[in-house]
């Protein structure tokens, strides 16, 4: 019998806000999930392990299942079948069929960061503050720029002179005249806070050490 640590049900809450299937492969130390366009890519440590591999289609389906019978009365777990799962809890049973991998994507290989371009510490009041901000200020985009020797980082418009738009600057690493532009959209992390680095091709990764958590965000292509 499997159960899911709090900490392994917010991995996978948040995993599914970037894809909502997921293929989990069986003892690994890893889970990974990627964006159906191929521009985000997870992996977190695995809290447990799981005993078998399995795809799910609707991981938000089976998180509600679960959820449902989770309290401590019913203290619920996962028995793993060969074509399906059976929740436990308490008197109650929910089964959950498994879908066929080839009908989802998942990540197939490791992202490799070449040529650093960009290093710096994300703290998390700032993440939270940045989201807010493009949220308040309607705006689209992450910019990370190099501002005399240190990292600016700007919410706003890329393609608008005239968007309203909030600026920080932190110190770290950057080449000069670099400037990299993100889709806020995609920056779908736990608020936690992270290791920034970014490559000459404009891919991030976000690590928070703490959590074994990766994120992997193609950045946007630059029309200035």
């Amino acid at each position: 019998m499997t159960q899911l640590t709090q900490n392994c049900i917010k991995i996978l809450s948040n995993f599914s806000t970037i894809n909502n299937s997921i293929y989990i492969k069986a003892n690994s130390p890893v889970i990974s999930t990627i964006s159906d366009d191929k521009t985000i890519i997870a992996e977190a440590n695995s809290p447990i392990q799981f005993p078998i591999d399995f795809a799910l289609y609707d991981l938000k389906k089976f998180l509600s299942a679960y959820l449902l019978l989770d309290s401590p009365e019913e203290n619920p777990s996962i028995e793993f079948f060969e074509k399906s799962l059976v929740i436990t809890g308490g008197n109650k049973q929910i089964e959950f069929f498994y879908c066929s991998p080839q009908l989802i994507n998942y990540p197939k290989k490791s992202v490799v960061l070449n040529d650093i371009a960009a290093s710096f510490q994300l703290p998390k009041n700032e993440l939270i503050r940045l989201q807010k901000a493009a949220a308040i200020l309607g705006c689209e985009n992450i910019i990370i720029e190099e501002n005399d020797e240190e990292v600016k980082i700007s919410v706003k418009d890329q393609n608008n002179k005239t968007s309203d738009s909030l600026s920080v600057v932190f110190s770290g690493e950057i080449k000069p005249n670099s400037k990299f532009v993100f889709n806020i959209e995609k920056f779908k992390f736990i608020s936690e806070s992270y290791e920034v680095y970014i490559d000459s091709r404009g891919i991030g990764l976000f690590h928070n050490d703490s959590l074994g958590l990766k994120y992997y965000v193609q950045g946007e292509f630059n029309e200035e």
